[in-house]
C-alpha cells in the first residue's frame, strides 16, 4: 500500500519493482485530460507522465517525488490516473487574532501546500495589513507589508498557488472603529448596545452602511491590496454583523428590512472589486439566515458556506445557493482554534461533510479555514494535520483517511501523528457530559460555577489528569525540538486547566495561589514558541490572555 497524500483517484499496482536508476522519466502532453488531470505509469525501462497542462504535470511530478521518498530501495510498478474531486482547493490562514506568521513559515507552508495538491492560499486580514493611512492601526502589530504580499504572491505562483486575500469589508473591524479617527464610521456610536454572543456590549465591531465614508474607507483600504497581489478573487468577509441594525441604521432597517441594507452596501463593495477587474466574494452567513437578499446580490459574487460542527448544513445551503446561479465553495475548519489539542472528531466529521455535501450540492471550491480566536494561542501541530486532512478531503472526495500516511507527511513521524490524535481526543470524555472543554474551562471565571453541577464534575476533569501527565512524557523523540516543546507546552496548559478544573467544582480556594504560580514559566514557554514561527506584533497582548487567568487565581483569596 502507498501513502500518498491525497490519495490517488485511481492506483494499481503491479506487483513488481523496479531500481530507480534504471528508470527513465519521459513526459507525454495527452490533449484528451483536463487541466489538473494526470496519469503515471512506473514499468520496465521508464516512468511515464501523462498531462495536458502545467498543472496536470506539476501533480504528477508532485506524487511521483512523494512515491519516491516512501519506496528509496525500489519504485513499485503502477498505473494511475488522478484529477480532483474540487476545482479549487484551498487553505484560510487567519493573521489578525495577533498572531501573524514569519516569511520563513509562510513559505514553508506553501510548499506543503503545494506539495498536497492545494492550489489556494487566502489569507484573512482585519488590521494587520500595512496599509497606507492606516498607520495608528497597525503600528506595533508587526503587520504584512505590501512588498511582503507581492513577495508571497510570486513565491506561491512558481508551486502553483494563488495566493488571495480576505479583508473584511463591513464586520469585524472593532481595532478600526475604536479609534478616534475611524469612529464615526461605525454602526454603533457612544450609548448604544446591541447583543453578541449571548450578552449585551457597546463595543462598535460593524461599519454603519449607510455612511458613504464607508464605502471610501473600504475602498482605499482594498486598493492598497490590489497594488500587491493580483488575484482574480477578493474575499470581502461581511460575516457576522452582528450588530447591523442596532445602531445609525436602525431606522432604516426598521422601513427597507435587514436584507435591503446589508445588498445595497455589498453590493458597492462588489462594484468597487470588479471595477478592478476581480471577482468579489463574501462569507455567506448572512445570506443562509436572509437567503432574500440572495435576489438581490450580483450574480458574480462567490458565496463561501463555512459552518465547523459535523452537522453543518452544508447540502441545503449548496441547493439555496445553487438555485441562484451563482458560484459557491464550502469552507469547513480545522477546529483548532479556542483549543489546546484542536478536536479531531469534529474537525474530521466536518471536512467529511463538506467533501460530501459539497460534491453532492455543486460546489466548485473546498476552503478550509484556520482561525486564531482569542489570540492565536493554539501550537501550529493540530492545524498542519487538518490541513494534511483537509488536502485528501479537497483532492479525492470523502475518502477514508490514512492517519499513518497524514502524520508522515505532516510531522515526518508516525508517532507524532499517533500523539496527537491522542491529545485531540482526550476531551471526548467532558464533551460526552455536557461539560466544558479544558481551554473554554481555563476561562470561564473562578465563580461561575454551574448551578446545576454534579457531584461527579470534579472528578471527570481530575480522571483526565493521568492522561495528561502521560502526553507530557511521551512526546515523540524523532521529530523536532520545536514540536516537541510545543507538544508539552501544550500538555503542561491542559494538565493546569484540569487541576484548576478541580479546584473550581471542590470549591478549595485556598490552593489557588499555588497553582497560579504553575502558570508563570507556561507563560515564558509561550513567549519563546511564539517568536520560532510568528512576529512579535501581538505577542503581549496573547500573552495577557494567560496572565489573567493567572492573576484571577492569585487574586481570588
Amino acid at each position: 500500500m502507498l501513502n500518498i497524500i491525497p490519495p490517488p483517484a485511481e492506483l494499481h499496482l503491479t506487483g513488481k519493482k523496479f531500481r530507480p536508476s534504471t528508470l527513465s522519466v519521459r513526459k507525454i502532453c495527452s490533449p484528451g485530460l483536463k487541466s489538473e488531470e494526470y496519469g503515471l505509469e512506473i514499468s520496465e525501462n521508464k516512468i511515464l507522465l501523462r498531462y495536458s497542462a502545467p498543472a496536470g504535470l506539476r501533480y504528477a511530478r508532485q506524487t511521483l517525488n512523494q512515491i519516491r521518498k516512501l519506496c528509496p530501495d525500489g519504485l513499485p510498478g503502477l498505473v494511475i490516473h488522478d484529477a480532483p474531486a474540487f476545482a479549487r482547493r484551498g487553505v484560510m490562514l487567519d493573521v489578525s487574532r495577533g498572531r501573524v506568521w514569519t516569511m520563513r513559515h509562510f513559505k514553508e507552508t506553501i510548499r506543503k501546500l503545494a506539495r498536497w495538491k492545494y492550489n489556494l492560499l487566502q489569507l484573512y486580514f482585519e488590521s494587520a495589513y500595512a496599509s497606507p493611512g492606516n498607520e495608528e492601526i497597525w503600528t506595533g502589530m508587526s503587520p504584512v507589508t505590501p512588498s511582503e504580499l507581492k513577495e508571497l504572491e510570486i513565491y506561491a505562483a512558481t508551486y502553483g498557488i494563488e495566493l488571495s486575500v480576505c479583508q473584511n469589508c463591513f464586520g469585524h473591524l472593532t481595532r478600526f472603529l475604536i479609534h478616534p479617527k475611524y469612529r464615526h464610521l461605525a454602526e454603533i456610536q457612544p450609548g448604544m448596545v446591541y447583543e453578541a454572543w449571548g450578552r449585551m456590549s457597546a463595543v462598535p465591531q460593524t461599519l454603519a452602511p449607510g455612511n458613504p465614508e464607508s464605502v471610501q474607507f473600504v475602498r482605499r483600504l482594498l486598493n492598497s491590496y490590489f497594488i500587491a497581489c493580483r488575484s482574480p478573487h477578493v474575499n470581502l468577509g461581511c460575516d457576522e454583523t452582528l450588530d447591523l441594525g442596532f445602531g445609525v441604521s436602525r431606522g432604516e432597517a426598521g422601513k427597507k428590512g435587514l436584507s435591503a441594507i446589508f445588498a445595497d452596501y455589498v453590493g458597492k463593495l462588489c462594484t468597487a472589486v470588479s471595477e478592478a477587474g476581480r471577482r468579489p466574494m463574501i462569507w455567506a452567513d448572512f445570506p443562509m439566515k436572509h437567503p432574500d437578499v440572495i435576489e438581490l446580490l450580483p450574480k458574480h459574487l462567490v458565496y463561501l458556506l463555512w459552518g465547523y460542527d459535523a452537522d453543518t448544513p452544508f447540502r441545503s445551503w449548496c441547493e439555496t445557493i445553487r438555485s441562484s446561479g451563482n458560484e459557491f465553495w464550502v469552507c469547513p475548519g480545522s477546529c483548532s482554534w479556542s483549543s489546546l489539542f484542536g478536536n479531531v472528531a469534529r474537525r474530521q466529521a466536518n471536512m467529511r461533510k463538506a467533501a460530501e455535501d459539497g460534491l453532492a450540492g455543486g460546489a466548485s471550491g473546498y476552503l478550509l479555514t484556520d482561525w486564531g480566536d482569542g489570540g492565536h494561542r493554539q501550537c501550529w501541530g493540530p492545524s498542519l494535520a487538518a490541513i494534511a486532512e483537509g488536502a485528501c478531503f479537497a483532492w479525492s472526495g470523502p475518502v477514508e483517511l490514512n492517519r499513518d500516511a497524514i502524520a508522515g507527511e505532516a510531522f515526518g513521524s508516525i508517532a507524532a501523528g499517533q500523539w496527537y490524535d491522542r491529545a485531540g481526543h482526550v476531551e471526548d470524555d467532558l464533551a460526552a457530559v455536557g461539560l466544558p472543554g479544558l481551554y473554554a474551562d481555563l476561562h470561564i471565571p473562578w465563580h461561575q460555577i454551574p448551578e446545576k453541577q454534579q457531584t461527579s464534575d470534579a472528578a471527570a476533569y481530575q480522571a483526565l489528569i493521568p492522561r495528561l501527565e502521560k502526553l507530557h512524557r511521551d512526546v515523540p523523540a524523532d521529530v523536532s525540538s520545536l514540536l516537541q516543546r510545543e507538544m508539552r507546552m501544550a500538555a503542561g496548559f491542559a494538565i493546569f486547566a484540569a487541576e484548576r478544573a478541580v479546584l473550581r467544582r471542590e470549591g478549595r480556594a485556598l490552593e489557588l495561589k499555588s497553582l497560579a504560580v504553575r502558570m508563570a514559566p507556561l507563560i515564558r514557554e509561550f513567549q519563546r514558541l511564539w517568536l520560532r514561527r510568528s512576529r512579535p506584533g501581538g505577542l503581549t497582548w496573547s500573552s495577557a490572555q494567560w496572565r489573567k487567568i493567572a492573576d484571577e487565581m492569585d487574586n481570588i483569596c
